[in-house]
C-alpha cells in the first residue's frame, strides 16, 4: 500500500511539472502603455526599452496606448492581434506627438492604428482584416510604406469634433489591396495623397462638406472605382467638344497637380487614341472618373464676319476627372513583413529544455524510489535471516 502511494505521488508530481513546463507560449493579454514618463506598465510587457526606442519582443493579443512624446515603437514584425474586426477595439491608440511607429502587423481589430497626437510617422506595418486600418486625427502626419488589406477603410483622416480639421498629411508609397474602400478624407485640409498602389478596392476616395484641398497623384489605380460619396452642392464638369482649351478643375478632389495625374489601369482600354506627351509618361486626353450623365448639344452663331456657324455633338456631365493621366503605373516598392526565426526557435527551445527537465525528474524520482525499495528490500531480507 505504502508503495502504491508514493508512484500516485510521483505521478501526480511529474504530471504537474509537466503541465506547468510544457504549457502552450501566448501573447500577453493584459493593455500596455507607453507612459508619458517614459514607463512602460505593467512592468511585465512584452516591450524592452533602449533610450527612445520600445520594441516589442513577442505577439500580444492586447492594445498599445502611447503617451510619451519624441519616441520610435518598433514591433518587430511581431503581431497584435484582436478579437474581430466588428468589435470595437483599438490595437494602438497613438496619443502623443513626434511618434514613429514601424514594423507592426495588426490583424482583426476595428481600429489598426488610431492617431490623436501631431507629426506622427505611421511606417511600414502591415494591416490585414481590420474594419478602419488607419485613422488620422491630427496634423502633419506622415503615411508612408504600409500594406493594407481586407478592411472596410483603409486609410481615414477624419478629425470630427476631437480637435480642429487636420492639416498637411502626407499618405505615400502605401500598397492598398482588396479593400472596400481605400482613403475616406473627411474633414481634412491640405492632404496629399501620392505614390500608392490602389488595387481591388471598391471605391478610391471619400469627401465630405468639409473637405478643403485634397490632391492625388502619382498614383496607380487598378480595378477601383473613383468617389464614393461627392459632397453637395458641388458645380458640375462640363466637357464638350467646342471647349477643346478649357482645363476643368475636379470639384470632387484634385486628381492631379497640374502637371501629372495618376496611372488608371482601364486608361488606354477607354481612350485608345490617346498618346503621350513628349516622353513624360502623361497621356494628352483627360481622364473622367465619375461621369453623371451625357446629353446632346448643338450650337450655332454668327462670327464678326456675319458667316454663321454650328457645332453639334455628345457632352459629358462630370465630377471627377484626372486632367494628367499616365500611361503607365509608376513603381512602388511593395511592403511584406515577416514573423522573426527567433520567435519559433525560442519556442522550440522552452519546449526542449521543458521536456529535459521532465526526463530529468522523472529519472531522478525513479532512481530515489529505486534506491529507497532496494534498501527496504535489503532490510527485509536481513531481518528474515536473523
Amino acid at each position: 500500500m505504502g508503495k502504491s502511494k508514493n508512484f500516485v505521488l510521483v505521478f501526480i508530481l511529474i504530471m504537474t511539472v509537466g503541465t506547468i513546463c510544457i504549457q502552450p507560449i501566448n501573447g500577453q493579454s493584459q493593455e500596455v502603455t507607453i507612459n508619458t514618463d517614459g514607463e512602460v506598465s505593467p512592468l511585465s510587457a512584452l516591450i524592452h526599452q533602449t533610450g527612445n526606442l520600445y520594441t516589442l519582443t513577442a505577439n500580444i493579443s492586447s492594445p498599445l496606448t502611447i503617451e510619451a512624446n519624441n519616441i520610435v515603437v518598433n514591433g518587430g514584425n511581431y503581431t497584435i492581434k484582436g478579437p474581430n474586426q466588428n468589435q470595437n477595439g483599438t490595437a494602438i491608440n497613438l496619443l502623443a506627438s513626434n511618434v514613429t511607429v514601424k514594423n507592426f502587423i495588426l490583424i482583426n481589430w476595428y481600429t489598426g492604428i488610431s492617431g490623436m497626437g501631431n507629426n506622427n510617422t505611421i511606417t511600414t506595418n502591415e494591416f490585414i482584416n481590420n474594419s478602419q486600418s488607419i485613422v488620422i486625427h491630427g496634423h502633419d502626419y506622415h503615411v508612408n510604406n504600409n500594406a493594407v488589406s481586407n478592411s472596410k477603410t483603409a486609410i481615414l483622416l477624419d478629425t470630427g469634433s476631437i480637435q480642429p480639421t487636420g492639416n498637411n498629411n502626407l499618405v505615400t508609397q502605401n500598397q492598398i489591396t482588396n479593400n472596400f474602400l481605400a482613403f475616406n478624407a473627411t474633414n481634412s485640409n491640405g492632404t496629399i495623397i501620392r505614390e500608392n498602389n490602389v488595387v481591388n478596392s471598391t471605391f478610391i476616395l471619400a469627401l465630405s462638406d468639409n473637405i478643403t484641398n485634397t490632391i492625388l497623384y502619382e498614383n496607380n489605380f487598378a480595378n477601383a472605382k473613383g468617389v464614393l460619396d461627392v459632397p453637395s452642392p458641388f458645380p458640375l464638369i462640363v466637357i464638350a467638344p467646342f471647349t477643346p482649351n478649357v482645363i476643368p478643375i475636379s470639384p470632387a478632389g484634385q486628381w492631379d497637380n497640374h502637371t501629372v495625374g495618376n496611372y488608371w489601369d482601364n486608361y488606354l482600354a477607354s481612350y485608345p487614341k490617346a498618346t503621350e506627351i513628349d516622353h513624360t509618361n502623361t497621356g494628352n486626353m483627360p481622364y473622367i472618373i465619375n461621369i453623371t450623365t451625357n446629353y446632346s448639344f448643338s450650337v450655332s452663331g454668327h462670327t464678326p464676319g456675319s458667316q454663321t456657324w454650328a457645332i453639334s455633338g455628345v457632352a459629358v456631365v462630370a465630377t471627377a476627372i484626372d486632367n494628367y493621366p499616365l500611361m503607365s503605373p509608376i513603381s512602388i516598392p511593395a511592403i511584406t513583413l515577416t514573423q522573426p526565426e527567433t520567435a519559433l526557435s525560442t519556442s522550440i527551445a522552452v519546449y526542449l529544455l521543458s521536456a529535459l527537465v521532465v526526463v530529468l525528474i522523472v529519472v531522478t524520482v525513479s532512481l530515489l524510489l529505486f534506491r529507497r525499495h532496494r534498501k527496504t528490500a535489503l532490510l527485509r531480507e536481513q531481518r528474515h535471516m536473523a
